[in-house]
């Protein structure tokens, strides 16, 4: 669970016989609960590469779900104000230029992962 992320982790053991003293031992701390790793897929972008139609970005299998992913849109690179969802409409700002999307994983107690596409050819 999210809540042991950067906790120490004991175990304690007691032992009891009738006739016999009960005993308890306690291990020694663990090394602080580190996050855990991600996994995610490079996205990929289907659609038509011109003005007016719809790019659609493809985040492939994220583990170990549910993870919760995040969209940001960049053309030649630089991000594209507003473009944040799953798919992007391009505009005749895009025209000659590439375009990738950046999908970003995030689960609580884990590390975040960000995964950009391959560039698109250049917007027609």
């Amino acid at each position: 669970p999210a809540s042991i992320k950067g906790a120490t982790i004991t175990v304690t053991v007691t032992g009891s016989k009738l006739g016999y003293t009960t005993a308890s031992k306690t291990s020694k701390a663990t090394k602080k609960v580190a996050a855990g790793t991600l996994s995610g897929a490079t996205p990929t972008i289907s659609g038509s590469t011109k003005v007016g139609q719809l790019l659609t970005a493809n985040p492939g299998a994220w583990k170990p779900s549910p993870v919760t992913l995040t969209y940001a849109w960049y053309r030649n690179g630089k991000a594209i104000k507003g473009a944040t969802s799953s798919a992007y409409t391009l505009t005749k700002s895009d025209k000659g230029k590439k375009i990738t999307v950046k999908v970003t994983g995030k689960k609580a107690a884990y590390t975040t992962l960000t995964k950009t596409s391959k560039k698109t050819a250049k917007v027609k």
